[in-house]
Order: structure tokens, then sequence, then C-alpha cells
């Protein structure tokens, strides 16, 4: 609240409910948090580029097996996108950037300093075990598969960062989206909804879109 620099947190789900809800503080002229739903911290894009990087200039290193293996696939790096767009915009010409609406929470307790303490705050969820508000890519408001931000009963180390992902099995996708139609139609109204709102870049919009267009529906 003392400063006069234009200052932001991008956070996700993983950010929020491990350690940020305690911290959390009001949007400013001067300040904004971005909560993205269903991200880890290091989204897919990131966490393979961490792994190619790590394989490449530290062959020795020891890779933590993770269980279950698939971390979260909710591609945070679109919202990071805009959030740079946006930044360029705030500084250069005072332009706020638009606020995004919070990650909600059923409980939130302040969490010691320690590696291997347990998470600081509860997510409410809806009955497939996502995450309530936040922002909410069409990744995530359109699953084909459940993502989480939290990996629970992880141990300290890199795959608690990393979230959890569990594909919709063929009963429940045919339910939920008979042709590819309905989900591409859904998947394009909230791919809008986020680009008009500003939590994505046109860019960003035209890569979910084009991902959608491939999609396949479960066979019956």
């Amino acid at each position: 609240t003392d400063i006069r620099t234009p200052a932001w947190k991008l956070l996700s789900e993983s950010d929020v409910v491990w350690a940020q809800a305690p911290l959390r503080q009001a949007d400013s002229p001067y300040f904004r948090t971005w909560e993205v739903a269903g991200a880890s911290h290091a989204d897919l894009d990131l966490a393979t580029i961490i792994d190619e990087l790590g394989a490449r200039d530290l062959p020795g290193r020891r890779q933590e097996p993770c269980e279950p293996a698939d971390g979260s696939r909710i591609p945070s790096h679109l919202v990071q996108d805009a959030v740079y767009d946006w930044m360029k915009l705030w500084i250069e010409r005072g332009t706020p950037p638009p606020q995004g609406p919070p990650i909600v929470l059923s409980s939130i307790t302040p969490r010691p300093q320690s590696a291997d303490a347990p998470p600081s705050a509860v997510a409410a969820r809806d009955e497939r075990g996502h995450a309530l508000g936040g922002i909410r890519l069409a990744q995530f408001a359109v699953p084909t598969a459940m993502n989480t931000g939290l990996r629970p009963n992880t141990p300290p180390g890199s795959c608690r960062n990393r979230g959890m992902y569990a594909a919709f099995d063929a009963a429940m996708l045919a339910r939920l989206y008979p042709t590819r139609a309905k989900y591409t139609v859904e998947v394009n109204r909230i791919t809008e909804a986020n680009l008009k709102a500003g939590y994505i870049t046109k860019e960003g919009a035209a890569q979910t879109k084009k991902e959608a267009s491939t999609w396949k529906p479960a066979a019956r």
C-alpha cells in the first residue's frame, strides 16, 4: 500500500492454496492480483521446458518421480502473456488492467515458514474437484479432465508445484460433449469472454480455438 509503482501477482491455484492465501490484499491503483483456477505453479509448458533443459544441462540429476505422474495441464502461460501486455500499458500510459476474480476459499490458516508445512488454504470445489472462482480458462471451464493446482499428501519437492491431472472416462465425456460442435461452441464462448475481459491475448484465444477444433468426442 506504500508504493507508487505498478506491481502484480499472477498466482496459480497451487500458489494460492499452498502459501499466498493469508497474504492476499485488495487491488489498488498500483496493485493487481490474478489467480488462475486449476493451474499449477509450473504449468505443463514450463514443466516441459524445465525437464528438457535439465536433461541437457544436468544429465546426472535425479528426476523426482511424481505420483500420479501427470500434473495440471491448464495453460496459465496464456494468462501470463496478457499480464505482459497489460503491464506495458499500465506503465507507459497509466491504463489500469482489469481486476480478476479470486479463487473461492473455504478456509485460510496462517502457514508456518517451513518447507514441509501443509497448505495454507482449502479451495471450495465443485463435484468434479475443480476449484471455484478465479480466472477460468476454457481448458478448465469446459473440462475434459480434472485439473487441480493441489497435489494432496505430497512431500516437499517439485511434484507439489505441478498439481494433478486425471482424464475423464469415455462415459463422462459422452455425457458432457456428445458432439464436437457442443464442445467447440462452449470453448469458443468461454474463450471470447476471457478475451473480452482481458485475461488472454488474441494469440492465446486463437491457439485455444485451434486446439479445440481438433478434439474428438468420446466413442459411443
